[in-house]
């Protein structure tokens, strides 16, 4: 459901794990609010790791999502509990109130199915 293509991504320097971790204690000893956004960040499987170094500096941290993946196929929530005791604020962004929209913007699946179609499941 995220409308970034990532062309460009096979020709830059994509950080390991560690370096993204080092930056994640970095900003959060040097801000008072770090937000993990972009493109889908349920996606990255070191999510908890970085919200973990970010809140270890004493910073708020912010989960920006589609919600699409804090639930699991049996609607257990254990990703949104994965995650509870180092992000603060959840923060749920939807590109358009309709079906019908999310459709016209290219927020769906390739069988159609909506964001909105999946969250009410």
């Amino acid at each position: 459901f995220c409308h970034s293509t990532f062309a460009d991504a096979s020709s830059q320097r994509v950080l390991k794990l560690e370096e993204h971790i080092r930056v994640s204690r970095e900003l959060g000893a040097s801000f008072k609010k770090v937000t993990f956004a972009g493109g889908e960040p349920t996606l990255y499987s070191g999510l908890r790791q970085l919200a973990e170094a970010a809140k270890s500096g004493g910073t708020t941290t912010n989960l920006v999502t589609n919600a699409s993946r804090l639930a699991d196929p049996t609607g257990k929530y254990r990703k949104l509990q994965s995650l509870a005791h180092c992000i603060d604020w959840l923060t749920i962004s939807a590109d358009a109130g309709t079906e019908e929209a999310h459709r016209r913007l290219g927020r769906c699946e390739a069988n159609g199915r909506t964001l909105l179609q999946r969250i009410k499941e």
